[in-house]
């Protein structure tokens, strides 16, 4: 590549000391290659604050001699990133402070035999919860997500009778790996589900609680309302 006057420059007060570009990066706080590819890789695109700093330093020269001509003056990089963080610190309180409304709805989804329900069920009560949580750990979109109750004990200890859990609406096949509530031909269960590979294929039922023996329906006999991420436990 072409050196720019910056890049050209630091070339030739690196052969004018003597020294060679693996000690000077070492010598500036850098990995051995870092003057290598600053010069030739054009990575960075340029010298941070602190990286001129020390370089002009080393050199013997003044660190303006070193700063590229697109680079913002020091204090309108401060000041930006200034900007930036107030910005990321307005994000994260709008996150921390919003409580997004989850509605729960009148749906018992069996941990055992199956539990029938309305097509429309409706709506008993809302759980108010962080934009946080819903953004950064459950990656989930509020509008996709449902609160409802679980019936029976097959998946003792993971989920108890009666516990309330956070249903994903999006999610409507069997990936990635982990609890889903589903119509399995009889009634709405939450179980966990494998897919096993086959023409046509299949999905196994597992039970936590090993009382209950694990089932297999065909893939297209399922109907899967969503996966299970979240749950509300008394203790």
């Amino acid at each position: 590549m072409q050196l720019d006057p910056v890049r050209l420059k630091v070339l030739q007060l690196i052969q004018k000391s003597g020294q060679d570009m693996k000690a000077t990066s070492l010598a500036i706080g850098k990995n051995s290659a870092y003057m290598q590819q600053f010069l030739f890789r054009g990575t960075p695109r340029s010298l941070s604050d602190d990286t001129r700093e020390a370089l002009a330093q080393f050199l013997g020269v003044d660190e303006q001699e070193l700063e590229h001509s697109y680079a913002l003056p020091r204090e309108a990089r401060r000041s930006t990133r200034r900007a930036q963080s107030a910005v990321r610190q307005t994000d994260d309180e709008r996150l921390e402070n919003d409580l997004v409304p989850i509605p729960e709805v009148d749906v018992r989804a069996a941990a055992g035999a199956g539990a029938l329900n309305d097509d429309q069920p409706q709506q008993i009560g809302v759980w108010p919860l962080s934009a946080r949580v819903i953004e950064q750990e459950l990656r989930a979109s509020p509008h996709e997500l449902r609160v409802i109750s679980v019936l029976g004990d097959s998946m003792l200890p993971t989920l108890s009778d009666g516990d309330r859990i956070m249903v994903d609406t999006s999610h409507k096949t069997p990936s990635p790996p982990g609890i889903y509530v589903l119509w399995d031909g009889t009634g709405l269960v939450t179980k966990r589900v494998t897919v096993i590979p086959g023409d046509p294929p299949q999905v196994r039922l597992h039970s936590d609680n090993k009382l209950y023996s694990p089932y297999d329906c065909h893939a297209d006999e399922i109907n899967i309302v969503g996966r299970v991420v979240l749950a509300a436990k008394r203790l």
